[in-house]
C-alpha cells in the first residue's frame, strides 16, 4: 500500500504530532507498505528519508520553530500524480492538509484526518484575531475539514466525544500512537541523578515538554512551589523549553528552592528514557491535550503520574491504581503531591503496574491497528 502523509509540523520538531506520525510511519514501512510525507521546509535541516517532500514554507514570527507551510498546490499535485499513492492521510486539516484533501478528492483516494489537536486551545498564537472569533473559525474548520474525509482517527476517546459534540459526523475510530516500550526500560537513572548532583535519598518531581501557555504551566509551578518550600528532600526537573520559561523563574524565585530547580531545556532524543528514569513523580497540568504521549512514556518509565483529570490524563490512567487523577483545582492538586511523597512504597506500587499496563500500547502493536484500520476502509462502500 502506498500512504501520503500530510502535516505541517515535521522533524526536527519533536510536538507530538510529530512523535505520531514518526511512530506510525516507522511501523507501516516495517509492515511493508511504502509512506510519503509532504511536510513544511526546515532551513538547515537535512532529511534522511528520501521519501519526504518538503513545499515551501515562510517563518512565523511569534514561533520560529514552526515553520509555516505555503503549499504550492500544482507541484504538490504534481508530485502525488507520479507517487500514485492509494490513500492520503492528514494530520492537520489546513495548508498541506487542504492540499492532500483536494488530491484525493480529485482523484477519488480515500482520505484519513487524525484529529492531533484541540486547536481552540491554541488560539492565543493569533492573537491578531479576537479571542471568540478564533475559537469559533478553528472549530469550524476543523469540522468541516473532518466531515470530507472518509475517515477520523481520534488519539482518545475523550476527544472523540468532544469533535462529536462540535459536529463531526464522519466515521470516528479511537487509535492512540504507540511508543516503543523497551526503549524506557533501560533508562540511566544514576546517570542523570549524578549529572545534576541530586541525591539518592532526594525525590524528583519531573515534568517532560514544551514551556508554553496551552501547557497550564503556571498552574503547575505555583504547586511546586509550594510543595516544596515544605519539603527540603525534592528536587524538581523541567525538561524542555518554551516561551513561558522566564514566568516560571519568577515564581520559583524564591530563598528555599534555590538549587533545587533544574531546567534542562532541549535534551537530545536518545537521552529521554533517562530523564524519565532519573525521576519519581511526573507531573502534568495540561488542559489541552488529545492523548499526550508524555503520559504513556512516563508510565512505561514506571512513573507514578499525577495529572489533572482532563482529555488525555483520563483516557489512560486509572485514579489511584496506576496513577492519581485530580480534579481542576490548585490546593487539590498540591495535596496529591504532598501525600504521594509521604508514601514511597505508593509510588513505586502505581509506577510498576503503569509500566505493565503500557505493554498494550507499544508502537507495533499500534501499528497494526493502523494497517487494520486503512485496509477496513478499502473494504467499505
Amino acid at each position: 500500500m502506498k500512504i501520503a502523509y500530510f502535516t505541517n509540523t515535521y522533524l526536527p520538531n519533536r510536538y507530538g504530532s510529530v512523535n505520531s506520525v514518526e511512530s506510525f510511519r516507522k511501523e507501516l514501512e516495517r509492515l511493508g507498505h511504502q509512506v510519503f510525507i509532504f511536510a513544511p521546509n526546515h532551513q538547515e535541516y537535512q532529511d534522511e528519508n528520501p521519501a519526504v517532500f518538503r513545499t515551501f514554507s515562510l517563518i512565523f514570527p511569534i514561533k520560529r520553530d514552526y515553520p509555516i507551510a505555503v503549499p504550492f498546490w500544482k507541484k504538490v499535485w504534481n508530485r502525488m500524480d507520479e507517487l500514485k499513492p492509494d490513500l492520503v492521510h492528514c494530520h492537520q486539516p489546513f495548508l498541506l492538509g487542504d492540499a492532500g484533501l483536494k488530491w484525493a478528492k480529485k482523484n477519488g483516494k480515500k482520505t484519513v484526518f487524525t484529529y492531533h489537536c484541540q486547536y481552540e486551545k491554541y488560539t492565543h498564537y493569533a492573537a491578531f484575531l479576537p479571542e471568540k472569533i478564533a475559537k469559533w473559525y478553528v472549530i469550524r474548520k476543523a469540522t468541516n475539514f473532518a466531515n470530507q474525509c472518509d475517515l477520523v482517527i481520534s488519539p482518545s476517546n475523550s476527544i472523540k466525544e468532544i469533535i462529536i459534540n462540535q459536529g463531526v459526523t464522519t466515521k470516528i475510530v479511537t487509535l492512540p500512537t504507540g511508543i516503543f516500550w523497551k526503549k524506557f526500560q533501560n533508562g540511566r537513572r544514576a546517570f542523570i541523578r549524578n549529572k545534576y548532583g541530586i541525591k539518592d535519598d532526594e525525590l524528583v518531581l519531573l515534568c517532560l515538554g514544551r514551556i508554553e501557555k496551552e501547557k497550564n504551566l503556571l498552574f503547575l509551578a505555583e504547586a511546586v512551589k509550594r510543595v516544596m518550600i515544605n519539603n527540603k528532600k525534592v528536587k524538581f526537573v523541567m525538561v524542555g523549553e518554551g516561551s513561558l520559561w522566564g514566568q516560571l523563574e519568577k515564581i520559583f524565585d524564591h530563598p528555599k528552592l534555590a538549587g533545587r530547580i533544574i531546567a534542562t531545556g532541549l535534551i537530545p532524543p536518545e537521552e529521554v528514557q533517562d530523564y524519565y528514569s532519573a525521576g519519581d513523580i511526573f507531573l502534568q497540568t495540561s488542559l489541552s491535550e488529545t492523548q499526550g504521549i508524555i503520559y504513556f512514556e512516563a508510565m512505561a518509565s514506571g512513573l507514578m503520574v499525577i495529572a489533572l483529570d482532563a482529555p488525555g490524563a483520563r483516557d489512560i490512567i486509572l485514579n489511584n491504581q496506576d496513577g492519581i487523577l485530580v480534579e481542576n483545582n490548585l490546593e487539590k492538586y498540591i495535596e496529591a503531591i504532598n501525600c504521594a511523597l509521604t508514601d514511597r512504597e505508593k509510588i513505586k506500587r502505581l509506577g510498576a503496574k503503569a509500566r505493565e499496563k503500557m505493554k498494550a500500547f507499544d508502537q507495533q502493536h499500534q501499528g497494526k491497528r493502523l494497517e487494520k484500520i486503512y485496509q477496513e476502509l478499502f473494504i467499505q462502500r
